[in-house]
């Protein structure tokens, strides 16, 4: 189990990066179904070595999803109400993680073998794999250009759209002072008449 959390490690960082290029939706299914389908595997080892390589392909793809949920609970819901729907989401995974092992334990004292633990948890995964992939795609917002022609003429706009805005500011207040001082002039003439 150490060497399956070891590599969640580096799966975070891994599956992160590709998240942040193909999108995170993708990624979890991804990562998911490498899950289910390495509990799967599970039933056909028989060697050592064998077990540790996939307790590896496991923990890259059970450490990368992780955060993954965090990035999809803000694209779905967004960062008003993230701390609630992430709550409730991490409620959720740790039931599961609470009740995973008493489940197991009833099961291999049921059937003497581990075999159905390992069945059930495809399952379970594969289930896990068909929610993700259900959730609609999320709007990803337009990639920043790296146009330099229009970076660098974006401030000239900017500024000569300041200056026209100031412009027109000066300008109604110079009408607005021009027609107060017409007002007053025509009292102090209505006055001194």
């Amino acid at each position: 189990y150490s060497l399956a959390g070891f590599s969640g490690l580096g799966g975070r960082l891994l599956l992160g990066a590709l998240a942040d290029r193909l999108g995170a939706k993708l990624v979890l299914v991804g990562g998911l179904f490498v899950q289910a389908m390495s509990i799967a595997i599970y039933l056909a080892v028989g060697q050592l070595g064998e077990f540790y390589a996939l307790s590896v392909v496991f923990g890259l793809a059970y450490g990368g999803v992780m955060p993954l949920y965090a990035v999809l609970v803000r694209e779905y819901f967004g960062a008003r109400i993230m701390g609630t729907v992430f709550g409730a989401v991490s409620a959720f995974a740790s039931l599961g993680m609470a009740l995973g092992p008493l489940a197991g334990g009833w099961v291999f004292d049921t059937f003497s073998a581990y075999r159905w633990l390992y069945v059930g948890s495809f399952a379970i995964g594969m289930a896990a794999v068909a929610v993700a992939f259900s959730f609609p795609s999320a709007k990803r917002p337009p990639q920043p250009s790296l146009d330099l022609g229009r970076a660098q003429a974006a401030p000239r706009r900017r500024t000569a759209l300041r200056e026209h805005r100031t412009h027109r500011l000066r300008a109604a207040f110079a009408a607005a002072e021009g027609a107060a001082r017409g007002a007053g002039a025509q009292r102090h003439g209505e006055g001194g008449a």
